[in-house]
């Protein structure tokens, strides 16, 4: 059981970077922006919508229990999405919230590592 969680903590996380720093490519667009998009100080355009289906994907992801965990997205230090999916404490029924404390234990590293390799992608680094 642990080792699932483990792995559900590890794909949450990875999620949540590939959303946040890597692979924001499908949400964003470069095209003259709608009145309902979101135009970020970098020049970006959220897609309108993208962010709905986002949330949406994680919600049917905690159905299928696949998902559980906190997720912040955000962009220039504009927050897109924050909130808490399923159960923190099965137990007890107390469910996640963007303020749940997880223990994350070492994937801190992977969070290094992914800044690092941005970083060094934007020419600010060199590895």
């Amino acid at each position: 059981m642990k080792r699932k969680m483990s792995f559900a903590m590890l794909l949450s996380t990875m999620l949540a970077l590939l959303l946040a720093g890597c692979s924001v490519g499908s949400l964003l667009q470069t095209s003259t922006p709608t009145p309902a998009a979101i135009t970020l100080p970098s020049g970006l355009v959220i897609e309108p919508g993208a962010i709905n289906r986002l949330d949406a994907k994680l919600a049917q992801m905690t159905q299928d229990g696949t998902f559980s965990g906190s997720v912040l997205v955000a962009l220039d230090g504009k927050v897109l999405l924050s909130k808490g999916y399923g159960l923190a404490d099965r137990a007890q029924g107390i469910a996640n919230t963007p303020q749940t404390r997880l223990h994350l234990g070492s994937m801190t590293k992977a969070f290094t590592a992914l800044g690092i390799l941005i970083l060094q992608s934007q020419g600010k680094l060199s590895v």
